[in-house]
């Protein structure tokens, strides 16, 4: 293997990924009608114990004859995090085994599904961790908010405005619990960059009774792009369940309402979506806990 890049780490953002397992997959994807392409390739991450992140490949030919390409993928996704205020940290990526055939070679494509897949690894399989001073995040953000009278409201019957609904069971595993703030409900609107694709959430903390208490209840309608934008909601809480449980944390209840949606799963940005939504409940929660990191 030899070193092909590296990337400095930015310490100025409080958000970070990185990994403490290794992680290897085959990656492969194709096109067999149209515009043929073909994919192929061998991608690895795995912990560098330093700040940098460092893109290996082996000296195969058509490994180098698929180098420039992979490493523009992970370029853009790497751009794309610093615009978020993410650093990608510590991390070694290690490209083996790539596939090159003149006839089916598509750089751009390449670049498109290196990104995309990555986006995915980093997102499902590495360590995220968001932590204080913040500098008000919250605050920041356009926001809406409200102080709900629980005399008169009902958590609960929220929820017969919706169709859909699915369920996350928090279990009391840690000495720890995080929760958010009583009485407040919120509502966000998460955009990707092209402002393509958008979803609207409304998020309150959940005290109907202890039975009720440890879960998370995420609920829509059936219109069509809600139902998609269920799903990647869905996918953020749990994503953000499995790393506050893995760092010692217990989750409080919530409530989380997709009021309104626009997405077109045919544009790799989808994930981006999820991603906002997990960095925002997660930069919420350390908001308002007494705690460091997250």
């Amino acid at each position: 293997m030899r070193l092909y890049k590296t990337h400095k780490t930015r310490n100025d953002f409080q958000r970070v990924i990185t990994i403490k397992e290794e992680y290897s997959e085959r990656y492969c994807c194709y096109k067999q009608s149209g515009p043929n392409f073909v994919i192929d390739y061998v991608i690895s991450l795995k912990s560098n114990n330093e700040e940098n992140v460092n893109i290996y490949c082996d000296i195969e030919e058509q490994t180098l004859a698929v180098i420039v390409s992979i490493s523009q993928g992970i370029d853009e996704v790497i751009q794309e995090l610093n615009l978020s205020e993410i650093t990608l940290k510590g991390i070694d990526i290690l490209i083996e085994k790539g596939v090159y055939r003149p006839g089916d070679f598509k750089a751009n494509s390449y670049v498109f599904y290196t990104s995309k897949r990555l986006k995915e690894i980093l997102f499902r399989n590495c360590l995220k961790y968001s932590r204080k001073p913040i500098k008000n995040k919250i605050e920041d953000q356009r926001i809406s908010s409200e102080i709900i009278d629980r005399s008169k409201t009902n958590i609960a019957n929220l929820h017969n405005d919706y169709e859909l609904l699915k369920t996350i069971d928090l279990p009391n595993r840690n000495k720890e619990t995080l929760y958010l703030p009583e009485y407040v409900l919120i509502q966000k609107e998460f955009l990707t960059y092209e402002a393509k694709e958008s979803v609207t959430i409304s998020v309150v903390a959940n005290d109907f009774g202890y039975r009720h208490l440890n879960r998370i209840s995420v609920s829509t309608n059936y219109d069509k792009n809600c139902v998609k934008a269920f799903s990647l909601v869905g996918e953020a809480l749990e994503q953000l369940k499995r790393d506050c449980y893995s760092q010692g944390y217990n989750l409080g209840g919530m409530n989380i309402y997709i009021n309104k949606a626009k997405i077109d799963y045919v544009n790799h940005k989808s994930l981006d979506l999820a991603s906002q939504v997990y960095w925002f409940l997660k930069d919420y929660l350390l908001q308002c806990n007494e705690v460091e990191i997250i």
